[in-house]
């Protein structure tokens, strides 16, 4: 008989998404080439009962690059947007926008640029994970 994975808060995706990508060094040349190597290091999270989607659709203006959700239960999820360029004002606005989805329980922002996030927007809780500091 299978065991069955506890679902996780959207904290606790919060940091087991941080745990996952913190301290590894991916590709900055395109935001293409980092999600590829994003995407291998989160399939694995299927193992804490997870699934990662990229690229979901949450509607006809909005895409967001991964959305990391408890494995059949439900719609709701941690949406994680990657930035390599762009200004910290427009990037900040996108991550607004996302999280003013009802599905989207979080945000993580997944970045090499020198920016800081507030802890929440509008009751959504925002992380960021910056790509520069394994670098050093």
């Amino acid at each position: 008989m299978k065991k069955k994975v506890k679902s996780k808060t959207a904290s606790e995706i919060i940091q087991i998404v941080k745990d996952a990508l913190e301290g590894h060094r991916f590709p900055l040349e395109t935001e293409q080439a980092l999600q590829g190597a994003v995407e291998e290091v989160l399939t694995p999270l299927s193992a804490h009962g997870l699934v990662c989607r990229r690229e979901l659709v949450l509607d006809t203006r909005n895409r967001i690059d991964f959305f990391v959700q408890n494995k059949g239960a439900g719609i709701n999820g941690v949406g994680i947007e990657l930035k390599i360029q762009g200004a910290a004002t427009n990037i900040f606005k996108q991550v607004c926008r996302y999280a003013a989805f009802s599905r989207v329980e979080a945000v993580i922002l997944v970045t090499n640029k020198s920016m800081t996030l507030p802890p929440e927007v509008n009751g959504t809780p925002l992380a960021i994970v910056n790509l520069g500091r394994a670098w050093l």
